[in-house]
């Protein structure tokens, strides 16, 4: 709004007038019933920056536009309900919550601003702070837009709604679903809760004219700097024919999670980004691809769909170029290496190879040819021998979206540089900043190739889009990557496949995994947190690096630190998962045959029982809600410490073994599933183990009889040394008599201590035969309180671990009983020096520091600050003086003193 030009008068009324303007601004009152017809499109889709809301008072929050509205109507109802607290969304801050909101407020115009204006009344007590974010802006499709996403995608979320003249209102913590696809010309939209219950009239918008595609088409493609918002133009693929297995999964084309269908019956083809081969392998890494290796176990060996699975090998790069160069090595020498030893990780953390490999050098021509069809269909042109792609006439085709999946940051000059690489090309060659290179023309020392267009070699995005376009059928099932390539990578293969094909859609299921954080802090080689995947293995397991992964969720962000509260979580999982296997084959050992006793089920086999089946349903719910692995792993906790209770309080012909073989048999399949355990469910080897099955058994059965033997001389010594200690006890406490010589007292002695000495002697052999002999054979065994034992065969790195950490344990404990008995010493030195004061130099030599004259006995006169000493302080102090009197005189007692 622009200021009128004031007189030139008195200061006085230049502030009278600038009150009354901005009272009238802010507090002008809003009829009840007030109705404006106004086109939202152009006042959202016209911002120059994308402020979801700020508050231009306390009592108005404002969407900022940068020109005035156009003429196509929107009658909106201008009475909207809120909840107690209402929520406002800012990209430079985080989410933060008006409370003690009004209960209704009023859209209206002022300018080319569109504002919500709440009543004035208890404006004191509204205040801004933090808060955890809940549903506020409704979708126009049937799944909901939940401000758990970034702030700008909930404003471009927004900014659809008027761009395409839908349906927009602020609501309260109701979710809500949209009844019809489009509303007919002149009548308002039919808005309906979950639970069917139409929502008054007074949210309902009425549209003067029908929306159109050419009208979104114009709002998205003119002059407004992004796209239109997440998931608008996704389509599911339709659902005859297909097996439906009721799995949602968090769509990042679809903006949230809806329901997987496949594209053709059960069959499922899924494209992954690969590593780009330069350097060591590291945890960022290893969160992406042990991630999507346990979805992709669920999806194939879960949930029984066919699953071809292709990942790329990017092996040219500038990265790969920059250090060759620095190495003076060939690069794809340098690529080579490293693809090895990527590889050699992924085996080492139990990752499955995909079914198919394919390295960027080898699909030149591939590439190329995928280029020309970009170029024919007229979506890239050349410049100076590159190829760029033209993201403006992409953007321009009603068929085509561009930056579906983060079209915030679609201007975002900065990022589009970064997607082109260290050793990129100038802008200047570009039609449009946000154009980016299909064909790089070669420089000077660059590997290159022959092409149409001159020497020159592959762009970043199109490599992954002419590898997938190569291999799997238009449109993929699922592609997948991490969060950091959502854009510009993803978003411009998108756009660069559907330009070549000229279809849109070319990804039906866009799986993003979160961020890794090592100490609360993303991994950058610039903070020196950077953590490689043999530096990780080298101090834990590949089970416990995916158990940690398990307990978070796969499209969030994980948090990694080595001697942090998760990662110790993960290693406690993992060693209760081992123990409970090792004591069910140890009670299914001792377990009696089912046929020589009683099998009725009494009610600890019945809770057992339907602690199982609960588990499976809590266990299927959780896989088909977006592959929540954390709910999933935690429901397999609590049936294993059913179990561990139950196997506790029964005896060998007490246990159920069936129902016992079942429980374990599906904690088991469920962590193979997982890829935690790789071994046969009928063998429950948790750790997994060389050689052939049967070498296997034989060798349990020797550890199991020799551990029976052990445990029958362990308890006779045990036995036989309480005996003797008794023995040893009664004959040093009865008088010599006449009765037995000294002599033969003596022998008696004697016979005891050697007695003594041999089940000493035979308990230490027991225990150096479980921790010195059997752990070199790879056997871990271990003594229960009940006097029994179980084992386990472990590797030697596994032992070798466990040794280490029990001598650290000991190290600590002995660390601590050596400060615990020098404080002691210390104490005792202490006391002793104190017995030898005489009571008349107790003031002055032990509290010194608190008096300043003492009179002829001894007692303080003065406190050190020169006030005098008290009757009652003295009596106290005399008394003191009194019961350290008969402490010296002890002491010198002992010395030997009268």
């Amino acid at each position: 709004m622009r200021s009128p030009v004031l007189p030139q008068k008195s200061s006085v009324l230049r502030f009278l007038f600038l009150g009354c303007s901005l009272f009238l601004l802010f507090f002008s009152p809003c009829p009840r019933n007030r109705v404006s017809a106004f086109s939202l499109s152009d006042a959202v889709a016209n911002c120059d920056r994308h402020e979801a809301c700020s508050l231009r008072s306390p009592v108005a929050a404002r969407f900022v536009c940068s020109r005035p509205l156009r003429s196509r109507p929107l009658t909106w109802t201008t009475r909207t309900r809120f909840p107690s607290s209402f929520l406002f969304l800012s990209p430079q801050t985080s989410f933060v919550r008006w409370d003690s909101a009004p209960k209704s407020a009023f859209v209206c115009m002022q300018g080319s601003s569109l504002l919500l204006r709440f009543p004035p009344r208890n404006a004191s007590n509204r205040a801004l702070r933090p808060a955890k974010p809940f549903a506020l802006f409704h979708r126009t499709s049937c799944a909901f837009f939940s401000t758990h996403t970034c702030c700008s995608s909930a404003f471009l979320s927004l900014r659809n709604y008027c761009s395409t003249a839908r349906n927009f209102h602020v609501s309260d913590s109701r979710r809500f679903s949209s009844s019809s696809a489009s509303a007919p010309s002149g009548k308002p939209r039919n808005f309906r809760d979950t639970n069917g219950s139409s929502l008054s009239p007074r949210v309902q918008p009425t549209f003067a004219e029908k929306p159109s595609l050419k009208m979104a088409t114009e709002e998205r493609n003119g002059t407004a700097c992004c796209g239109p918002a997440v998931g608008e133009h996704w389509e599911m693929p339709t659902k005859e024919g297909k097996l439906l297995t009721g799995l949602m999964v968090n769509n990042s084309m679809a903006g949230g999670k809806v329901e997987f269908v496949p594209q053709k019956g059960n069959r499922v083809c899924w494209y992954g980004c690969g590593p780009t081969v330069y350097d060591a392998s590291h945890m960022g890494h290893a969160r992406t691809y042990v991630t999507f290796d346990v979805i992709r176990r669920i999806m194939s060996d879960y949930l029984n769909y066919d699953v071809t699975m292709c990942m790329n090998i990017t092996d040219i790069d500038d990265k790969i170029i920059k250090r060759s160069t620095e190495q003076g090595v060939d690069f794809l020498t340098l690529a080579r290496h490293w693809e090895k030893e990527f590889f050699n990780d992924m085996t080492a953390l139990n990752v499955r190879l995909p079914t198919v490999v394919t390295r960027v050098s080898e699909y030149i021509p591939e590439v190329v040819a995928l280029i020309e069809r970009i170029v024919k269909n007229g979506y890239g042109y050349e410049s100076q021998g590159s190829v760029y792609f033209d993201t403006q006439t992409f953007r321009k085709n009603e068929k085509h979206v561009y930056g579906r999946m983060e079209p915030t940051s679609v201007s975002d000059e900065a990022r589009v540089l970064e997607g082109e690489g260290e050793l990129g090309l100038t802008s200047s060659e570009k039609r449009h900043p946000c154009d980016f290179a299909l064909w790089k023309k070669a420089k000077e020392g660059e590997p290159s190739w022959d092409s149409p267009w001159g020497k020159g070699r592959p762009g970043w995005h199109i490599e992954c889009s002419a590898m997938a376009d190569s291999i799997l059928p238009f449109p993929l099932d699922i592609h997948s990557g991490g969060i950091d390539l959502r854009f510009p990578h993803h978003d411009n293969e998108l756009a660069q496949s559907e330009a070549a094909n000229d279809r849109p859609q070319w990804v039906n299921y866009f799986l993003h995994s979160g961020h890794l954080h090592i100490h609360g802090a993303k991994m950058s080689k610039s903070l020196k947190n950077f953590i490689t995947i043999k530096e990780c293995l080298s101090r834990f397991t590949a089970r416990q690096i995916r158990l940690l992964c398990l307990m978070n969720r796969w499209d969030s962000f994980m948090n990694y630190s080595p001697d942090g509260e998760t990662m110790q979580q993960a290693v406690d999982v993992d060693r209760a998962f081992d123990n409970f296997f090792a004591l069910v084959k140890a009670k299914l050992r001792d377990a009696t045959p089912v046929s020589d006793y009683a099998q009725k089920w009494t009610s600890d086999d019945f809770a057992l029982n339907e602690t199982l089946r609960a588990t499976k349903e809590q266990v299927h719910k959780a896989i088909l809600d977006n592959f929540s692995t954390p709910e999933a792993l935690v429901a397999l906790q609590h049936l294993m410490s059913a179990a561990n209770t139950y196997l506790n309080q029964k005896t060998g012909e007490d246990v159920k073994a069936p129902l016992v073989k079942e429980v374990a048999k599906y904690i088991f399949h469920m962590l193979k599933i997982f890829g935690v355990v790789e071994d046969d469910e009928d063998n429950m080897a948790y750790v997994k183990s060389k050689g052939s099955s049967a070498a296997a058994e034989e060798v349990d059965g020797l550890v199991q009889c020799l551990g029976a033997f052990r445990e029958i001389v362990r308890t006779s010594a045990s036995h036989g040394m309480r005996v003797v200690n008794q023995d040893l006890k009664r004959v040093a406490a009865s008088p010599v008599g006449s009765e037995v010589s000294p002599s033969e007292e003596e022998g008696k002695g004697d016979l005891l201590a050697s007695l003594s000495e041999t089940m000493r002697s035979l308990l230490q052999a027991c225990d150096d035969v479980r921790d010195r002999k059997l752990p070199e054979l790879g056997i871990l065994l271990q003594d229960r309180p009940d006097g029994t034992f179980v084992f386990k065969r472990v590797s030697k790195e596994e032992l070798q671990r466990a040794k280490e950490l029990k001598e650290e344990e000991e190290r600590k404990r002995r660390v601590q009983r050596e400060e615990q008995q020098r404080a002691a010493a210390e104490l005792q030195a202490k006391k002793e020096r104190e017995r030898q004061v005489p009571a008349a130099d107790y003031f002055r030599v032990l509290h010194a520091e608190l008096y300043a004259t003492f009179d002829d006995q001894g007692v303080p006169l003065t406190l050190k600050t020169g006030e005098p000493v008290s009757k009652t302080q003295r009596q106290k102090m005399l008394k003191q003086m009194e019961k350290h009197q008969r402490v010296h005189e002890q002491w010198l007692a002992s010395q030997g003193h009268p």
